[in-house]
């Protein structure tokens, strides 16, 4: 596993910890980066990218551009961080989208030969959401490739199996190997998926957007209230941090990391 991040947006930490002050900060993109026996490099997610400020010109996408304002240079795109450490974009055989939002898949163009695998309840979503219903659950159509369709498959449909831990959390294994399992966190978007993943005798539960801000999450801080204007469930957001929490006091030694919290940058390579 290898962590990296291409670009950033900015929005007020409030919203993220309503005991902060209010504070404009930076929420990181980030993605993952796996070589699996077999297979070959996977990717989980993209980051942002370039394609998104093209697929927000117009109304209403202009909208998602507006309220999280983004900023990423061709240098920090994930194609490009990629060629640095000598790995051709044609070389990604499969990206493992967590959800639908922009800081997540704003890439996928730049990977004409990766298939793509995400959840069924995702798929579902993005297929039959449109204009200004699908901007508002976060999702710019214009951002997934013309021939998206003959490449996504969903991971119920190729898991090897499916679990379901005593705290309700739900795996799935893949690929014929056990290294890397993926989890479904509902909540933050339709059927988003996290990983858990052991390097080093260390396991990492990358838990995506079901929190952005540890501290917070530990604390049993939920964000404000003002996100129900733009993620799929409230309540499933916090059905899935108390499932996420339970595992993590029965599971102190994982390293649980999230997307936007700025604890996780610690593990991300710089290159």
């Amino acid at each position: 596993m290898r962590l990296f991040t291409s670009g950033y947006c900015t929005s007020n930490q409030k919203i993220v910890n309503p005991k902060k002050p209010f504070k404009t900060v930076s929420f990181n993109a980030l993605w993952g980066l796996f070589n699996i026996t077999d297979i070959g490099w996977v990717m989980f997610d993209t980051g942002y990218s370039r394609h998104f400020f093209t697929s927000t010109q117009s109304f209403p996408d202009i909208i998602y551009r507006l309220a999280t304002p983004v900023f990423i240079t061709e240098h920090q795109e994930a194609k490009q961080i990629l060629k640095r450490i000598g790995i051709s974009p044609n070389e990604i055989k499969y990206i493992i989208i967590s959800h639908f939002h922009a800081d997540h898949i704003a890439g996928l163009k730049d990977f004409e030969n990766a298939q793509f695998i995400c959840s069924e309840d995702a798929l579902n979503q993005v297929l039959h959401t449109n204009g200004f219903n699908a901007v508002k659950k976060g999702i710019l159509k214009k951002l997934l490739p013309y021939n998206f369709l003959n490449r996504v498959n969903t991971i119920e449909k190729i898991a090897d199996t499916v679990q379901c831990d005593a705290f309700g959390l739900e795996y799935f294994y893949f690929f014929n190997q056990t290294l890397l399992r993926l989890v479904k966190l509902p909540g933050h978007a339709r059927g988003q998926l996290g990983f858990i993943y052991k390097k080093n005798e260390i396991q990492y539960f990358y838990a995506t957007d079901a929190a952005w801000d540890k501290d917070a999450f530990l604390a049993n801080i939920l964000p404000s209230k003002i996100v129900k204007l733009f993620i799929d469930s409230y309540q499933d957001l916090a059905k899935t941090q108390a499932k996420l929490r339970a595992y993590q006091q029965a599971n102190p030694d994982v390293v649980t990391l999230f997307t936007h919290c700025a604890n996780s940058l610690k593990y991300v390579e710089h290159v």
